[in-house]
């Protein structure tokens, strides 16, 4: 046990490597133990738990680095011998801005999603690369734009005068929640982002997205579920909580084709082609909510698993719409 009590709670995967165990937790501690006597070798307070702590795992490169997102936004660098900080970069709003996955590490980058604590604000959703070495921000991708019109959300703007009869708003939306996945080159980044309840679907939220790893320029876009508009009660909230997949799937012609597979909170399985963002095919696996129904963190909460030629997930639920109930009709006619 590491520390015990409520505040201390794990629910990121142990990562194991060179005779050790790092472990994270919702107290913002980074543990180091012995794999073999459980005996703590040091560890390490990013300084969050007065926050929500640490949620993803830890990330264990090659040479000796250990990287840790945290609750308010900050990665941290650590020498995985000692626990000694290395460097410690800030890359968000603390207030409103997440890490919630593990970094992803590729030819001296360092990739890192930012979403929002919770829906209620949603951020800007983005993808932050940084330096190894140094923990310098390299280039960020926001994925939604910076403001948009009422009238019509596909409309990126300044001021209102841009929107017609609209206003220009501050936009939000399409969190990146999920570690990204980085192609056997460390040259091209696919990335997922999800919904937002408490605002429309707007600019590349729902959407799997394949970027240039150098610049963060987007090679394709492909979005699964339609753009929204203001106006509704609550909001989809659909998109991807887990990371894509990178599979090489039987083409049934006695070879492999390349897939970048996810599985949505709209129900359903997509594959793409990496090459094109097209999709090779879509399995609907529940029926999608209809809202005012709500996706909330299911349907596909957890990620989805690839062996032998299959796939493996595990759904969650939704929340069905409330209907009122059916009101007693009352006399007033005396009998």
């Amino acid at each position: 046990l590491l520390g015990g009590g409520t505040g201390n709670g794990v629910t990121s995967t142990p990562t194991v490597g060179n005779g050790v165990v790092y472990v994270t937790s919702w107290s913002g501690r980074v543990f180091a133990v012995s794999a073999r006597t459980g005996v703590p070798r040091w560890q390490y307070d990013t300084g969050s738990g007065g926050a929500l702590g640490v949620q993803s795992s830890a990330t264990l490169t090659a040479d000796g680095r250990v990287l840790v997102g945290d609750s308010l936004a900050t990665l941290h660098c650590l020498d995985a011998r000692t626990g000694a900080r290395l460097w410690m970069t800030s890359i968000g709003n603390p207030a409103v801005d997440h890490v919630w996955a593990s970094p992803a590490v590729a030819n001296g980058r360092v990739f890192m999603g930012i979403a929002s604590h919770s829906d209620n604000p949603c951020t800007n959703g983005r993808l932050v690369t940084l330096d190894l070495d140094t923990g310098a921000v390299l280039w960020t991708r926001q994925t939604v734009p910076d403001r948009i019109c009422t009238n019509d959300t596909g409309i990126a703007c300044t001021t209102d005068a841009d929107c017609g009869p609209g206003t220009c708003v501050a936009s939000r939306g399409a969190g990146i929640t999920a570690t990204v996945a980085v192609d056997p080159t460390g040259e091209t980044v696919y990335a997922n982002t999800v919904g937002c309840f408490t605002f429309p679907s707007n600019g590349d939220e729902d959407s799997i997205l394949k970027l240039d790893a150098a610049t963060g320029a987007a090679s394709w876009i492909t979005r699964v579920q339609p753009a929204e508009q203001f106006g509704a009660a609550f909001y989809h909230d659909f998109g991807f909580l887990n990371g894509p997949l990178l599979v090489d799937a039987d083409d049934g012609l006695g070879g492999t084709r390349p897939l970048v597979v996810s599985g949505s909170k709209d129900g359903s399985l997509y594959a793409l082609d990496p090459a094109s963002g097209t999709p090779v095919w879509t399995r609907a696996i529940l029926p999608a909510p209809v809202t005012p129904a709500f996706a909330g963190f299911g349907l596909f909460n957890g990620g989805v698993g690839f062996a032998n030629q299959r796939f493996y997930a595990t759904l969650f639920q939704f929340t069905p719409a409330v209907v009122p109930a059916p009101q007693p009709t009352i006399s007033t006619e005396c009998g």
